[in-house]
């Protein structure tokens, strides 16, 4: 049977290595080279991380992106970053002006043993065909931690 147009085939096999269990970059710095997922035809996905702190008062932050492009095209648009919308106030008779912002998202680890925590849904809507998740080390940058994320895509439901 033949797919349909705009119903391309899932090429994700569940659960998928988002980034290896590895340490974190030196000095805060961002993942270098995230993974990249090929998730064209998903709906949603969401993100598992298991993090480990180097030292006291470690952190780590990620941030992930997306592109409506199979492989890179060397657009200003090949990866767009996460962001969080904030509607404005609504007055009758009157436009508005709402905000969106590039948005990333910490997590403090309580003690030091491997802590696990899962990224809220996100949308893929079925438009989304690559994904991937950068990591830095935010708290103890002198430090930095061990982290892994493992991303599990799903349809509708």
């Amino acid at each position: 049977m033949p797919i349909p147009i705009g119903q391309p085939a899932p090429v994700i096999a569940n659960p998928a290595t988002a980034r290896a269990d590895a340490a974190l970059p030196a000095a805060g710095a961002w993942d270098a080279a995230p993974l990249e997922l090929a998730c064209a035809g998903f709906g949603w996905v969401r993100f598992y991380f298991a993090y480990e702190r180097g030292g006291a008062d470690g952190a780590i932050t990620f941030q992930y992106e997306i592109s409506p492009y199979s492989s890179d095209q060397s657009e200003k648009t090949d990866w767009i970053a996460q962001t969080v919308y904030a509607p404005a106030p609504l007055s009758p008779c009157e436009d508005v002006c709402s905000e969106v912002q590039n948005e990333t998202i910490t997590y403090c680890a309580t003690s030091d043993a491997v802590e696990t925590f899962s990224s809220p849904p996100i949308h893929l809507a079925g438009c989304v065909e690559r994904i991937r998740v950068a990591c830095q080390e935010s708290g103890n940058i002198g430090a930095p931690g061990d982290a892994q994320v493992i991303a599990v895509f799903y349809s509708e439901g």
